[in-house]
């Protein structure tokens, strides 16, 4: 999983993004995620904090999002892991 901000969005789309840690309250909200939806391939959620500091879910897709060329630049092909899941082949990946 990675995390990452929106620090600057051209129509809706975030053009410019840096990478953070995966503080756990994310982690708790991406495997609820997982388990109530039942996802499978490429997916993510966008999440915001609210006036008190805590994380609000915003959107759940499956799309490819605007930034996930930062995972790809991080020797993450995540569309072709998603078409070996579901060629049902077995998947490492090991970051750079």
């Amino acid at each position: 999983m990675r995390a990452r901000t929106r620090e600057r969005t051209l129509s809706g789309v975030s053009v410019n993004s840096k990478k953070i840690n995966v503080e756990n309250e994310i982690s708790q909200i991406a495997n609820i995620i997982n388990r109530e939806l039942t996802l499978r391939g490429y997916w993510f959620f966008q999440l915001k904090k609210d006036i008190n500091q805590k994380y609000k879910l915003l959107k759940v897709s499956t799309r490819m999002a605007g930034t996930s060329c930062l995972s790809r630049n991080l020797d993450v092909n995540l569309p072709l892991l998603s078409i070996l899941d579901f060629s049902e082949k077995d998947i490492d990946s090991i970051l750079n």
